[in-house]
């Protein structure tokens, strides 16, 4: 057994809140085939946690591969009808599964599913938020899962296997600790190294995970790979991807390998295992909200107001160049690729605007909605 790495690491001994999330591939035999023993254990070590009265929330993939199973799809799931159908078979089996491995304990499940526009609306986001909460105090599990069965968008595209559901969550609910199983030891520092350690061209710390990171910088994100597995969908990028969601919320985050023996408590524990990704500086949470939010428009400003936005100076209206996209008031939009914000008008209503003074603009719709939006409705993409 490793020696324990308390100076890094000191952090997720004392973590309340934990989102862990497991991926398909971890939750599955050889065969392909559920493996019950396995989500056994899983519980006996979530079950650990609870009695210790920490907030455990469950992210689970495995419904899509679980349900190809049981319709026996063994190529690659493009369609989204037939991705759409085996979630819907899979979601039942799955959670039969998780509910018998639970009454063991003693523990309740619920089962939450999740989409995109639970994130994007500002109401959803907070119900889910008041949800967990109270699930939290009757000592209930969350399980959550992606809403592939009614999802109309590439499921892929969506949460990546789910750890980008994840990542979200935790910000979500300030969790300290993202605890990501997968299939492989943690992150290495070449893509390639981790299916073959062997080759000869590899240097000796290339045949090991990456024992902390620190900054996700140009080389960590070179080091990441896309998915190659027929029922996942992850891949080293869409963990990358988490692990950034999680550090606006200066939640820690690690990637280990999910059939470790009593994985949960070694990392809880402080042990060198896995990869650890270190949290960073504390986004405020509607920010965050804001950030993790997908557009619903684009506006292309000038230099000016952009000048303005990096001063913490509200948008207004006659710094629009000009205006994609079809929104209500309250929509989230991006600008100039560079940042995003909730708008204080709809889109047709700035169409209207573009190229009008300020006096014009007061004229058509009154003093207050010249502001686009004011500065605490604004963040920048690369604000950390």
């Amino acid at each position: 057994m490793t020696k324990h790495k308390m100076n890094n690491r000191e952090n997720i001994v004392k973590a309340h809140r934990i989102v862990i999330k497991v991926g398909t591939k971890v939750l599955t035999t050889k065969n392909a085939v559920v493996d019950v023993h396995y989500i056994h254990d899983l519980a006996r070590q979530i079950a650990k946690l609870m009695r210790m009265k920490k907030h455990v929330v469950l992210v689970s993939s495995g419904a899509i591969g679980l349900g190809a199973m049981s319709l026996k799809a063994t190529e690659k799931l493009h369609a989204i009808s037939m991705r759409q159908a085996c979630a819907s078979v899979g979601q039942l089996l799955l959670m039969h599964e998780y509910k018998k491995a639970f009454e063991q304990y003693g523990i309740t499940i619920a089962q939450v599913l999740l989409s995109r526009v639970t994130f994007n609306s500002r109401s959803g986001f907070l119900a889910l938020k008041n949800n967990l909460e109270t699930l939290f105090s009757l000592s209930v599990l969350p399980i959550l899962n992606a809403n592939d069965s009614v999802s109309t968008l590439e499921i892929d595209a969506e949460f990546g296997d789910n750890d980008i559901l994840s990542a979200m969550v935790a910000s979500k609910l300030d969790a300290q600790l993202l605890l990501i199983l997968s299939t492989i030891p943690g992150m290495y520092a070449r893509y390639d190294a981790r299916r073959d350690v062997d080759k000869e061209s590899y240097c000796a710390e290339e045949k090991k995970p990456i024992s902390e990171v620190h900054t996700l910088s140009r080389r960590i994100w070179q080091a990441a790979g896309p998915s190659h597995d027929i029922l996942g969908s992850g891949g080293m990028i869409s963990k990358l991807k988490a692990v950034e969601i999680a550090r606006k919320a200066a939640c820690a985050t690690v990637l280990a390998y999910g059939r470790e023996k009593n994985v949960l408590a070694r990392v809880l524990s402080g042990e060198e295992i896995g990869t650890f990704f270190s949290p960073g500086k504390k986004i405020r949470y509607k920010k965050r909200w804001i950030l993790h939010s997908q557009e619903q428009g684009k506006l292309c400003i000038d230099e000016g107001a952009m000048k303005a936005l990096h001063q913490q100076k509200s948008l207004l209206s006659k710094g629009v160049l000009s205006v994609e996209g079809v929104f209500d008031i309250g929509a989230v939009l991006s600008v100039n690729e560079q940042a995003k914000l909730i708008s204080n008008l709809s889109s047709k209503e700035i169409e209207t605007l573009i190229g009008e003074h300020s006096s014009e603009i007061s004229e058509q719709l009154g003093n207050n909605r010249k502001l686009i939006a004011r500065p605490e409705h604004i963040v920048f993409l690369d604000e950390t």
